[in-house]
């Protein structure tokens, strides 16, 4: 039913003066003199009252850091929601906007009667999970309904247990069923790469990051390890594993490609990356380098799909990896 003009102004005021009323109504129990704000924020050691307000805290004196921020409510008749939202960042890494990168965030829930409360964030870090010196910017805000939001934040260093030694012993590359090793590789073979690692002098809990990289040289430029983004993942992958002092051996298997960018090539090199990652500046890598032979060579060979040419390399969650007992063993390769 079409309404008449006059009936339409009604129901316009009617909702406006609807509207304002609810707009002027004050929220129940809140005034003008509601207070929420945040009057100390600190870091402190687990266990220990000695740290209380230091900005450095160093390994193994300090293992682990909590935060801690005292609020001021004044004006509210009952219990709030009180939001808490901490942040901490790391000043010595940049995210892609050349930003301080988040190294720990939470968030926290309290209902809170009026007057003064300590709210405590435990173990937001571990110093043995650091290493050499660090910089940190932890930062805080805390809301609630009828108040501005209140902020704060804390800057402090963490000196963490210097970096383990890392040395790449060896790398091999054979086929997966072949005791005697044998290198001789054809389109569509698979092979087994073994890499030993050797970690001295760590003294940290943190678990660093395997990486396994294959690719064919005559696409690099495509599929390069050195490119700041990877548009496959078919030919490499990564896993957090630990390692302690000791040596180490990480298998994997993979597959190479029946099609290449230059299919009336003899022979194609490939290469195979290993990367020992516990963390800027703490990071060994290397590679080994074989020779695929084609002799049936002509444009059945050519594809201008480059997930036909990529190397299919297995999964981080197959690899194989064990801690090698006794001495270090002879190998075939050795470099610095």
């Amino acid at each position: 039913m079409i309404q008449k003009p006059s009936q339409v102004w009604r129901i316009i005021t009617v909702l406006v003066v609807a509207a304002a009323a609810i707009c002027c109504c004050p929220a129940v129990g809140l005034t003008a003199d509601n207070q929420l704000e945040i009057s100390e924020f600190r870091l402190y050691a687990t266990g220990s009252e000695e740290f209380l307000g230091e900005t450095r805290f160093e390994w193994p004196e300090v293992e682990e850091l909590n935060a801690l921020t005292t609020i001021s409510m004044a004006g509210f008749p009952r219990e709030q929601k009180v939001d808490f939202y901490l942040v901490v960042f790391d000043n010595d890494r940049e995210d892609d906007r050349g930003k301080p990168t988040v190294y720990y965030k939470d968030k926290a829930k309290h209902y809170l009667p009026a007057g003064t409360h300590d709210i405590v964030f435990p173990a937001i870090m571990r110093t043995d999970e650091l290493m050499g010196r660090r910089s940190f910017t932890a930062e805080i805000e805390v809301s609630t309904t009828g108040v501005l939001p209140s902020r704060a934040e804390f800057s402090f260093v963490v000196i963490g247990p210097d970096p383990p030694e890392i040395d790449l012993v060896d790398l091999a590359i054979w086929h997966p069923l072949d005791d005697q090793r044998n290198q001789q590789f054809s389109p569509g073979d698979e092979f087994l790469v073994s890499a030993l690692i050797e970690v001295e002098e760590n003294v940290s809990n943190i678990k660093p990051n395997l990486v396994i990289y294959a690719m064919m040289e005559e696409d690099q430029f495509l599929v390069s390890p050195e490119l700041d983004y990877q548009p496959y993942e078919e030919h490499w992958d990564v896993r957090s594993v630990e390692l302690n002092d000791g040596l180490y051996e990480v298998r994997a298997t993979g597959q190479l490609p029946v099609c290449f960018a230059e299919p009336f090539d003899f022979s194609h090199a490939f290469r195979v990356y290993v990367v020992v990652d516990f963390g800027p500046g703490v990071t060994a890598s290397d590679y080994i380098r074989e020779t695929l032979y084609d002799y049936d060579t002509g444009s059945h060979r050519q594809s201008d799909e480059m997930l036909d040419r990529l190397i299919h390399l297995d999964r981080g969650y197959q690899w194989e990896i064990r801690r090698v007992r006794g001495d270090r063993p002879e190998t075939d390769r050795f470099w610095d």
